[in-house]
């Protein structure tokens, strides 16, 4: 009786840290399909609800993601604008620095160190 109570702890242990490893793996999956889609040359930019709609993930989980690279400084703000989806007052996102530098009316004339992956830092 006393290793089935064991076994079962442990199952129970195992199968609870495998879910938080995938919650992990998850969120950096999250991250990557933000990142790319922001990467595209959209002169407009994305609101985050056409992020959700394109990606199939939910809205406050993009936003929580949006965060992120704006900590990490990897996400710009082109412009502000009615979303086509909510009609609400939003911002449009990217993350392709000559789509940011033009929305700004700047030229695209400082380096970039580009990791090997193609992402900025």
């Amino acid at each position: 009786m006393m290793n089935i109570e064991r076994n079962r702890r442990g199952t129970h242990r195992r199968a609870s840290g495998n879910k938080q490893i995938f919650r992990v793996m998850s969120k950096i999956r999250q991250l990557d399909r933000v990142y790319d889609l922001l990467q595209s040359p959209n002169p407009e930019g994305y609101t985050r609800m056409q992020i959700a709609k394109c990606l199939g993930i939910e809205r406050a989980s993009v936003c929580r993601r949006i965060a992120d690279l704006r900590d990490a400084g990897k996400v710009w703000v082109v412009g502000k604008g009615i979303d086509p989806i909510t009609k609400e007052r939003s911002e449009r996102l990217t993350s392709n620095l000559q789509v940011a530098m033009a929305a700004q009316g700047k030229p695209v004339s400082r380096e970039v160190k580009v990791e090997e992956t193609g992402r900025l830092f």
